[in-house]
């Protein structure tokens, strides 16, 4: 069968480490650097599952990283969860590990090694893709050092010929202490200092959290994941940059370039199909009103276009259609507004006979029947970007900033406002910005919303709006089978 045939990749030579004895070598650590590629045949079902797995560790850090709640423990509960379901470390129990411990702990590792060069395949195409992994990888390699004191120990010791960080003798650190006697990290004779070249520790010199002396930077234990984790982001933007050079030799395989080039795209959270929604509980002539209060950005800009041009292309209809379909639009309801817009600037039947199928077809009602779901934050930015004429994708990672600050200044925003938002974009930073802008129109807002996905926005907006109120009405599955 196709999905058990294996995969065969060809590592660029500078980044290989050969030979068929080195392929059973054990991975003695739990954090790694990821400086030895594996070289091993995977199946595809396989290769699949791995990617899939450390995306949804990287989307749950990340949703960490942006979220602002207050209840930062439940937050971490959620990583911890992540990370043990999808990138599981094994853990012999007793003190006495059997062979077969070791063993589970060593495919645990293996997956977690293999898994991390599928998404760098994924990652390395785009600066905008590099950033974004780059951010989320050391995040998940630094909460893996805090993990414990053991963890970071191994680290140091196994990669002692090529860190340099050396823990300093105690007359080492008296010595230093004797010059240097204001410094409070000199004081504190319970946490170690590290001494590493001072090249290495720029930024902890520069906001004097380290002590230089003779060429040295001596870095209390506190401070020393900041620099493993610059060493760690260092390493893996050089790969990314290798890695890009060579990613045709991967592309030659159809079924990995399609999957590489959408994996990035994996969402995670909830789908939005609109079954859990009642169905008809938003009306179209409600729609006016809710694309002012409520809708995303995105959302607002193609509602207005279909307004004002009665007619948008495939990308905003898609875009677009599965949006409102998410919220809890019908089928039939859907049919009716379409309709109602199209047919201003063409007569009914050139309607039905070009447009309500494809309608029909994000329902499930055509083709495959394949229920479509709306579209995520991450597949609207990095997939499918707007042309002259189009108006879907992302304003804030596809329009220009004269548009956007035109844009926002017009939703009401103060001038700090938009230079608040503006800056986010200028970062790269997308779907904060998106975020920046919901609690500007939302004051007082305390739901610690993440902006992963346009629907999510919507719903978390009107049960602000109705006062806290859940706003998903649950009830039966909505019937999208009939048309009235």
């Amino acid at each position: 069968r196709v999905e058990y045939a294996p995969v065969y990749i060809t590592v660029p030579r500078e980044m290989q480490f050969g030979g068929i004895r080195k392929r059973q070598q054990k991975y003695p650590l739990r954090v790694q650097l990821y400086d030895k590629p594996p070289v091993e045949d995977i199946s595809l079902q396989e290769f699949y599952k791995l990617g899939e797995s450390r995306m949804k560790v990287l989307h749950i850090i990340e949703r960490k990283r942006h979220s602002r709640d207050s209840d930062s423990n439940d937050l971490t509960d959620k990583v911890d969860k992540a990370i043990q379901e999808h990138l599981p470390d094994w853990k012999p129990k007793g003190q006495h590990p059997t062979v077969d411990d070791y063993a589970r702990q060593d495919e645990c590792r293996r997956n977690d090694h293999i898994s991390h060069y599928i998404t760098l395949l994924a990652h390395c195409r785009t600066e905008e893709l590099r950033r974004w992994f780059l951010t989320q990888e050391t995040e998940l390699f630094r909460y893996r050092l805090n993990q414990s004191i053991s963890q970071r120990s191994e680290f140091l010791k196994h990669y002692k010929d090529e860190l340099h960080f050396e823990e300093a003798a105690v007359e080492e650190v008296d010595a230093v202490a004797a010059r240097f006697i204001d410094s409070k990290h000199l004081r504190d004779k319970t946490s170690p200092l590290y001494k590493v070249h001072f090249s290495r520790a720029l930024e902890l010199v520069r906001n004097k959290r380290a002590v230089v002396y003779k060429g040295y930077a001596y870095v209390p234990s506190s401070l020393l994941d900041s620099l493993l984790a610059g060493h760690f982001r260092t390493r893996l933007s050089e790969s990314l940059a290798l890695m890009s050079q060579h990613i045709g030799g991967v592309d030659e395989d159809d079924r990995l370039r399609s999957y590489l080039k959408h994996l990035n795209c994996l969402y995670t959270g909830e789908e939005f199909t609109g079954s859990g929604v009642a169905a008809g509980s938003v009306k179209l002539d409600q729609l006016e009103e809710l694309s002012k209060e409520s809708f995303p950005l995105c959302m607002r800009e193609l509602h207005e276009r279909l307004r004002s041009d009665h007619h948008l292309r495939h990308g905003g209809r898609m875009q677009y259609g599965l949006f409102l379909k998410g919220i809890g639009l019908t089928l039939h309801q859907s049919l009716t507004f379409w309709r109602k817009e199209f047919t201003r600037r063409m007569d009914p039947e050139t309607f039905d006979k070009s447009y309500s199928y494809n309608i029909r077809h994000n329902y499930g009602k055509e083709g495959r029947r394949t229920n479509y779901t709306p579209f995520s934050c991450n597949r609207i930015i990095t997939s499918n970007p707007p042309s002259a004429g189009d108006y879907h994708g992302c304003p804030f990672r596809h329009w220009d900033t004269a548009t956007l600050r035109a844009k926002l200044t017009s939703l009401g925003l103060t001038h700090k406002g938009v230079l608040e938002v503006i800056s986010k974009v200028e970062g790269g930073h997308y779907q904060i910005a998106c975020q920046q802008l919901f609690e500007l129109t939302h004051p007082n807002y305390l739901g610690g919303l993440v902006v992963e996905h346009p629907n999510n926005y919507y719903f978390e907006s009107r049960k602000f709006r109705m006062g806290g109120v859940d706003h998903m009405i649950k009830s039966e599955p909505m019937d999208t089978t009939t048309e009235q």
